[in-house]
């Protein structure tokens, strides 16, 4: 009679540690993939305004800066030739106008959008793990021929957060540079959520700034060992 209820309490209390132990678990998994995807949106947000600005600047931004310096001579011609304040509000004109197609630009860049590149992930199994192939293609390939100089390098982010640069970038083939990530065979992938980063260096000053940024994912079935198939045949 005495032991039944401790018994059952006992039952209860493991219950209710196995439990707690779900909970707390559930709960650090939620709270990473939250973490993970602020860090993503703030660094994917941080490189768009970046990148817009350079794209509305270089879209529109001399014929921006003659129009407003024509402007503002008229005015002041106006001025002194009828002896009163011009509309200087015509002025203000050229500013709206750029801000406007920034945040154009800054939008399109939020999609995946790049105005100089086009990228392409492709995920393959093989023996010894996946190997996710990454590659820009330039879309001005006119531009190459140019004699212009690019300097480009390749970083991968894994799910821990661990950063890699490219040690070996092969290009311009087709007008187009490519990678194989992992960058060495000491590398161990695991599935989740990675972060592909192409960066580019200004000749002139030798900075490297990000010229493309994506994302991608390695889900369970990647690791999977390639289907073989038999030969002269298909799969049974």
């Amino acid at each position: 009679m005495c032991g039944e209820p401790r018994v059952q309490q006992c039952g209860a209390s493991s219950e209710h540690s196995f439990g707690s132990k779900g909970l707390t678990s559930t709960y650090v998994i939620g709270r990473y993939r939250y973490v993970q995807t602020v860090k993503w949106l703030r660094l994917k947000t941080k490189t768009a305004a970046r990148l817009a600005l350079q794209d509305a600047w270089q879209e529109g931004g001399p014929r921006i800066l003659t129009g407003l310096s024509v402007n503002a001579i008229a005015v002041i011609i106006a001025s002194i030739a009828t002896k009163k304040p011009a509309a200087l509000w015509t002025i203000f004109a050229y500013p709206i106008f750029m801000v406007l197609g920034w945040c154009f630009f800054f939008v399109r860049r939020m999609k995946g959008w790049n105005r100089l590149w086009k990228r392409e992930i492709r995920i393959a199994r093989t023996a010894q793990g996946p190997q996710v192939n990454m590659s820009l293609r330039t879309v001005d390939p006119a531009h190459l021929l140019s004699g212009a100089g690019h300097e480009l390098t390749c970083f991968v982010q894994d799910p821990s957060g661990s950063l890699t640069e490219a040690n070996s970038i092969q290009g311009f083939y087709r007008a187009r540079v490519y990678c194989s990530y992992p960058f060495s065979a000491a590398l161990s992938l695991v599935p989740g959520n990675y972060i592909a980063m192409w960066k580019e260096q200004d000749l002139q000053t030798g900075k490297w700034k990000v010229t493309d940024l994506s994302q991608f994912k390695l889900s369970e079935t990647d690791f999977d060992p390639p289907t073989v198939l038999p030969a002269g045949g298909s799969p049974n």
